[in-house]
């Protein structure tokens, strides 16, 4: 979860029951919640892309 207000990302520990929070931006907050290996092909390349910032969006797919 992240908090918008003090922009740290807050992290639920089962083992501790704790939750713990770490500076961060909103963009990397996004980013560490999406799961990577459900995406198809093409958006997980555009994710790739997006981050490196390396080409155009309409080049992507």
């Amino acid at each position: 979860m992240f908090d918008y207000s003090t922009s740290l990302l807050y992290t639920y520990d089962v083992g501790s029951d704790s939750w713990s929070g770490k500076p961060t931006t909103a963009p990397e907050a996004i980013e560490e919640s999406i799961d990577y290996s459900l995406l198809d092909p093409c958006p997980k390349g555009v994710m790739d892309e997006l981050k490196n910032q390396q080409t155009q969006i309409s080049q992507m797919c």
